[in-house]
């Protein structure tokens, strides 16, 4: 039976939460749930909801707060202005069977099923409509893969984030974006994701496990995001207890899929 609910901001559509077939009653509550939280509501929404964060982090200069909470299969992020207004939430799907479908404007996001290789906008031609934040570690760092969306008015002027982190398991070839090393990938635009050699193929096999927005109108997403990443910190939350921990039994590091890497 699905799931769905709609939170309306505005008079339009936010975003809603829904899966044909989810496992357990509590995927259900975490349905609603996720449906009834945005990012622009106030903190204390954010924790009367999803409870005390387990992790917690000031910006290095001040003024705005990380929060990280945990779910039953997966992770929500915050981050905060002084004031308590969350300028930015994001939902990182930690279990296989954990797979919450985002209905935006950008389109229907299923965690741990969608790729960034097939989501596509009505009307979308030779240009992608989104930027690339694309970050392969070379070392111990966190990897991030995202794609940016920003549509103006018919997006409610939010910035809709897809794609993958490192923090809880997810599959996508990495082979392609090895080959072409770190300096063409920070160099990669919209204008030339489309060309560049094994993007696509990447893109393609890249299972997505991260949703994100921003609030209406924060357009400046690097200014949000300074100090901080988008979704939940690896580094930071492979350190959580078992039991406050859905990604400990993940492949931590895209790294570690390759031939010859440990998984463990």
């Amino acid at each position: 039976m699905a799931v769905t609910a709609i939170f309306v901001w505005g008079g339009a559509s936010r975003h809603r939460v829904s899966d044909a077939s989810p496992r357990t009653s509590g995927d259900q509550s975490a349905y609603a749930t996720l449906t009834s939280l945005a990012a622009g509501m106030y903190i204390g929404r954010f924790e009367s909801a999803l409870g005390i964060p387990v992790l917690v982090e000031d910006s290095a200069g001040g003024g705005r707060t990380e929060k990280t909470f945990d779910g039953p299969g997966y992770l929500v992020q915050t981050i905060q202005d002084s004031a308590g207004t969350v300028e930015l939430m994001a939902v990182t799907a930690c279990r296989p069977d954990f797979n919450p479908t985002f209905a935006t404007a950008i389109g229907d996001v299923t965690l741990g099923k969608s790729t960034l290789g097939n989501q596509k906008l009505a009307g979308e031609k030779t240009q992608p409509p989104f930027d690339p934040r694309y970050f392969l570690s070379p070392a111990t760092a966190n990897s991030y893969f995202y794609d940016q969306y920003y549509l103006g008015n018919p997006g409610n002027y939010v910035n809709y984030i897809v794609g993958l982190n490192d923090a809880c398991k997810t599959s996508a070839d990495f082979k392609p974006l090895i080959a072409l090393g770190y300096p063409a990938l920070s160099k990669l635009t919209r204008a030339n994701v489309a060309t560049t050699p094994g993007i696509q193929q990447f893109r393609d096999s890249a299972v997505i496990n991260t949703f994100a927005e921003t609030a209406p109108q924060y357009t400046n997403i690097d200014a949000i995001i300074k100090g901080f990443q988008i979704g939940a910190d690896r580094l930071r939350v492979r350190a959580l207890p078992q039991s406050l921990n859905p990604s400990r039994d993940a492949r931590t590091s895209p790294r570690r899929d390759l031939p010859g890497r440990d998984p463990r």
